[in-house]
């Protein structure tokens, strides 16, 4: 989309990263990690749309057939 590679694109997420961290800090905007908070996050802001997003993260299985048929 941006026509660089993903080195470059890792480059500048890390040089970017403390920028946005403090303008979202600034207008209170950092995303919330904790999901018990939520209601209260929810309950701050009742004019703002918020977006959830849900990330993939590999989960370690067995290599070996019969344990990982037993894992499922």
């Amino acid at each position: 989309m941006f026509g660089i590679g993903q080195p470059q694109a890792n480059e500048w997420v890390h040089r970017l990263t403390g920028v946005l961290n403090q303008a979202l800090g600034q207008e209170q905007q950092l995303p919330e990690r904790n999901p018990r908070k939520l209601k209260e996050v929810l309950a701050a802001c009742p004019e703002l749309e918020f977006v959830m997003d849900g990330t993939e993260r590999p989960i370690a299985r067995p290599q070996a057939r019969v344990k990982r048929d037993k894992h499922y």
